[in-house]
C-alpha cells in the first residue's frame, strides 16, 4: 500500500474524532462565555432590585419596600432577556429563580413559589412571601433577638423579664452566663446566627422548588450552590437583597447555569477596625476607629471576629 493511501485512510479515520474534538472545545468556549453573560445579566438585576428597596418615609425613617425590589429584579430580567413582552417567556424564567431572601435589620424575608389549586380545578403557581423571621438563638435560658448590629432583645425565661437595647448599656442586669458578657462570644453567636437561619430556611424552599419546577416544564434538580463562608457572613454587615438564579441551559453538553447574588443596601453602619503592627514589639493590634494611636489608618477590617482571627488584639486604649 502506497504512503498516500495511508494517509488518507489516516485522514478518514481521524476526521469524525477531530470534528468531535472541535465541536467540544467550542461548546466549552462557548459555556464560559454564556456563564460570564450570565453572572452580569444577574449582576445588573440584583442592583437593580437592591436600587428599589429602601425608602425613605417621615424624618429619615429607613421602609424596606420589598416588593418594589423584587419587581425591578425580574424587569431587569426580562429586558436582558428581550422578553418584555412575552409572559409564557416571563413565566419560565421565574422559574429559574427558585428563591429571594430580604436580609432586613432584625429579621429576614424570603420569597418562594407556592402551588394553589383553585375551585375549578385548575394549578396556578404564585411567588410567595413568608411571615418575617427573627434572628433567633436560644439557650438553657435567654432568649436572643438579633439585629444586624449591637442592638438585641433579650428574653430571661427565669424571670420573665425583657432587656432590649444595645446590649453594652444592660450588661450589668444580666448574669455572667449570658453571652452578652463577652463581646467576641456574642459577635461569634450573632453572626452565625443569621447565616444559619437564612442558609435553612433558603435550604428548605430551594428543595421544594423542586416540585414546582416541574410545572414549569423544567428538569434541572435545584440545590443549594456552594457558598464560602465569607459570603454568607456578607448577609450580615448590612440590610440586602440574596437571590438565587439556577438551571438555565448553558451549551450543548446538558450543563446548566448555578449562581446566586447578594446585593447591600448599605444603610446599617457597622463599626470599622484600624489595624496596626507595634513596630518595638511585633505585636498587632486594632483599634476603634477614633483611636489615635495608629499613624496611619490605611488597614481596615469589619469586625472584631475578623481581627481576632488574622491575630490582632485589642487595644488596651480605646477598648474596641
Amino acid at each position: 500500500m502506497k504512503l498516500t493511501d495511508l494517509a488518507i485512510i489516516f485522514v478518514i479515520i481521524s476526521l469524525p474524532f477531530n470534528l468531535m474534538f472541535g465541536l467540544k472545545i467550542d461548546n466549552v468556549k462557548y459555556s464560559s462565555m454564556r456563564k460570564i453573560e450570565l453572572n452580569r445579566i444577574l449582576d445588573t438585576a440584583t442592583e437593580d432590585g437592591v436600587s428599589k428597596l429602601i425608602e425613605m418615609g417621615e424624618d429619615k425613617k429607613v421602609i424596606i419596600n420589598k416588593e418594589q425590589a423584587v419587581q425591578a429584579f425580574f424587569n431587569s430580567l426580562y429586558v436582558s432577556f428581550d422578553i418584555t413582552d412575552s409572559k409564557p417567556a416571563q413565566r419560565k424564567i421565574n422559574g429559574y429563580v427558585p428563591v429571594i431572601v430580604i436580609a432586613d435589620y432584625d429579621g429576614y424575608h424570603v420569597l418562594s413559589n407556592e402551588t394553589y389549586t383553585h375551585s375549578g380545578g385548575y394549578t396556578e403557581i404564585k411567588q410567595v412571601w413568608k411571615p418575617k423571621k427573627m434572628y433567633s438563638y436560644a439557650d438553657s435560658r435567654f432568649v436572643y433577638s438579633f439585629t444586624l448590629d449591637s442592638f438585641v432583645t433579650v428574653y430571661d425565661s427565669t424571670t420573665g423579664e425583657f432587656h432590649k437595647g444595645d446590649y453594652h448599656d444592660f450588661k450589668s442586669q444580666l448574669p455572667a452566663s449570658s453571652i452578652i458578657q463577652n463581646d467576641t462570644t456574642f459577635d461569634e453567636i450573632r453572626r452565625r446566627t443569621i447565616v444559619e437561619c437564612l442558609k435553612n430556611d433558603i435550604n428548605y424552599y430551594i428543595n421544594k422548588h423542586n416540585d414546582i419546577a416541574l410545572q414549569y416544564g423544567l428538569t434541572y434538580h435545584f440545590t443549594l450552590p456552594t457558598i464560602k463562608d465569607e459570603d454568607w457572613y456578607k448577609t450580615v454587615d448590612d440590610i440586602s437583597m440574596l437571590v438565587f438564579f439556577q438551571g438555565v441551559p448553558i451549551g450543548t453538553g446538558g450543563e446548566r447555569f448555578n449562581n446566586f447574588n447578594l446585593g447591600g443596601a448599605r444603610i446599617v453602619k457597622t463599626p470599622k477596625y484600624y489595624v496596626e503592627t507595634n513596630p518595638a514589639t511585633g505585636i498587632k493590634y486594632y483599634h476603634r476607629e477614633n483611636c489615635t494611636i495608629p499613624a496611619a489608618k490605611d488597614t481596615i477590617m469589619n469586625s472584631r471576629m475578623e481581627c481576632a482571627k488574622n491575630g490582632y488584639l485589642p487595644c488596651s486604649v480605646c477598648n474596641p
